[in-house]
């Protein structure tokens, strides 16, 4: 995956079982990345026990209170997160109860920490170590959790800090280099591969249920990185009790106003079935001494990148919650796609280049542009700028995490291209045993999931109106401010079709988001708010991955036109001016077609609502 030297590689026997008991790395050196190769060593454990104050940063909520609450640690940490308040930081850090003072925060709870620090007078840049806990997801979660590259930036302010992971993915953050970070290797000495059988289908849901039927267990463990795949799941299994979900807080509410009684934002125990999302469970331990479970991993290429796990550090990181069981039942569902076409590193690489030319030059002709009251045309072309733009933090600077959370996803989306990609992936981690079996269905059996939006149902669009409406009775008190951004927040299309279209065209719509979405779009255009309604429109229309027949492109780029009264006459061939394409032959009643892929899009839409 990286090439990597390595400063230091050290090797531990059989016999040590805990990080505590390698002299190297306890307690944990200033200013290392940490690779733990294996999962279960207690890298966390190390830290919380070590002589001096430390903030352990780990990835989700759920892992914060799961380790707090854990009986070992709930005396002698203290847990940061969304509902506790700088005070609470502050009279913890005074009151002088413990003798080394171990906060465990999520991402954007160190700024609380900080906070409370400076209220205390204590420096904070030299009162802690900060340790980074499940790095790789730094640049996994960099591209949809703004308080991730936050968070960066105070990090790199510390006096002292490390990163650890079993599967870190090494960032390219100049300030690395700078503060002279150095990669630490811990590897055992001992076989540590794990078994895993690898299942190439045609249908997931097909092969889930064939698996399940063959390997009948009192526990099973379903990890899908799709709320509403695994509701799908859930549906065509015929699963009517003995369920469980675990997911995040966010998505645990979706379910609750949806009446899903079993979805779960803590790890409370087992059931037979149990399915996980990926916030769920790095970092997670969970300890079954029971049973042995069934373990599943599913990939599903039709729901989108983040529904494909990575060999390199997602299935190692979910083998890896299992701590005390040898020889775990692992299995990974895929239906790899020749649909699949991302760009190869050097293509990545390029486009960023491309892009970041043609946004410097809009820059400059904005910074020239005497018309100032026709500015917004140049912003707007600016944020089709792709990826460049993308690659950009709130703040307008580059980000170095953002360019490696794009490098890494078209990496892992590489080996979902043909079976023997993904094959070779696995080969390449070193990680595992693998045995490989091909299934196909036939079509007339093949069951497929189904996946709307879980957080944009029509239920979840009629409480969010309802709540707003409910809003107004207290105008301008602090609650009807904060619910009103969790709203936005949460449900930016419904909150924009309340404030702009008005309650009575969002029940003619029946509250549906994709005509909510239309209309706002309209409205963008009528009110001269979007300059370059036809990318929106394309955006809206083709869906990457997918092949179009050449006379539909030119159908459906038609089409567009005339909806913006474009006197221009669509050809096939302008769909390469929006699209990254690759050329394919479609076969229909045993004769060949014209079609093509569309790899990747070359512009933003100009209304992130449209996109």
């Amino acid at each position: 995956m990286h090439n990597i030297t390595f400063d230091k590689e050290i090797v531990f026997p059989i016999e040590i079982t805990r990080f505590t008991e390698i002299p190297e790395v306890n307690p944990i050196p200033s200013n290392t990345i940490i690779y733990k190769t294996v999962c279960g060593l207690g890298a966390t454990h190390s830290e919380i026990v070590s002589k001096r104050d430390s903030i352990i940063i780990l990835p989700h909520l759920s892992i914060v209170k799961s380790k707090h609450n854990d009986p070992k640690y709930k005396d002698s940490t203290f847990a940061v997160h969304g509902e506790v308040t700088v005070e609470q930081v502050y009279n913890y850090l005074a009151s002088g109860s413990a003798e080394y003072r171990k906060l465990l925060t999520t991402p954007a709870g160190l700024k609380k920490i900080i906070k409370a620090t400076q209220l205390t007078g204590l420096n904070y840049k030299s009162s802690f170590f900060v340790l980074i806990d499940e790095c790789h997801k730094l640049i996994q979660d960099a591209g949809y959790r703004g308080d991730m590259l936050e968070m960066m930036e105070n990090f790199f302010q510390f006096d002292r800090k490390a990163m650890i992971s079993a599967t870190p993915i090494p960032p390219s953050d100049s300030r690395l280099v700078e503060q002279k970070f150095k990669h630490y290797k811990v590897t055992p000495d001992f076989d540590y591969k794990k078994g895993i059988k690898l299942i190439n289908s045609n249908s997931v849901i097909s092969s889930l249920k064939q698996h399940i039927n063959e390997n009948p267990s009192e526990c099973y463990f379903i990890f899908f990185n799709s709320v509403s795949g695994i509701l799908s799941l859930i549906k065509q299994l015929k699963i009517k009790r003995d369920v469980k979900i675990f997911c995040s807080e966010e998505y645990k509410n979706h379910l609750k106003d949806k009446g899903v009684k079993y979805a779960h934002s803590l790890y409370d125990g087992y059931t037979k079935y149990n399915f996980l999302t990926s916030s769920f469970y790095n970092g997670l331990d969970i300890n079954i001494a029971d049973v042995v479970p069934n373990v599943i991993i599913i990939s599903d290429c039709s729901f989108g990148n983040h529904c494909i796990v990575d060999p390199f550090t997602d299935v190692l990181q979910i083998s890896g919650r299992f701590r005390e069981i040898q020889d775990l039942p692992l299995v990974h569902i895929n239906n790899v796609s020749r649909y699949i076409t991302p760009l190869n590193p050097d293509e990545s690489k390029d486009e960023i280049v491309k892009s970041k030319k043609a946004y410097e030059t809009l820059s400059g002709l904005k910074t020239s542009f005497i018309e100032q009251d026709n500015i917004y045309f140049l912003d707007q072309a600016l944020k089709t700028c792709k990826p460049y733009f993308n690659l950009l933090d709130e703040n307008g600077n580059y980000s170095y995490f953002l360019q490696d959370n794009y490098l890494d996803e078209n990496r892992v989306s590489q080996y979902y291209s043909s079976t023997s990609q993904l094959m070779s992936a696995y080969v390449g981690t070193t990680l595992f045993k693998l045995k490989e079996e091909s299934v196909t269905f036939n079509k007339d059996v093949c069951i497929k999931l189904s996946h709307h939006k879980v957080k944009y149902l029509k239920a979840s669009n009629k409480n969010s109106v309802a709540t707003l409406q409910d809003l107004e009775a207290i105008k301008g008190t602090d609650t009807y401010y904060k619910e009103r951004l969790r709203i936005l927040n949460v449900f930016p299309i419904t909150f924009n079709a309340y404030e702009r279209l008005g309650i009575e065209k969002i029940i003619s719509l029946n509250y549906n988001r994709v005509k909510m979405q239309n209309e706002l779009l309209e409205l963008d255009i009528k009110e001269k708010k979007n300059s370059y309604p036809l990318i929106d429109l394309i955006n809206k229309t083709f869906q990457l991955n997918k092949s179009y027949l050449v006379k539909d492109i030119k159908k459906k780029l038609q089409e567009l036109h005339d909806i913006l009264g474009l006197s221009s006459k669509a050809k096939s061939t302008d769909i390469t001016l929006y699209f990254h394409i690759k050329p394919y032959f479609n076969h229909i009643d045993s004769k060949s077609a014209r079609a093509y892929i569309l790899m990747e899009r070359k512009y933003n839409s100009c209304n992130e609502l449209a996109a």
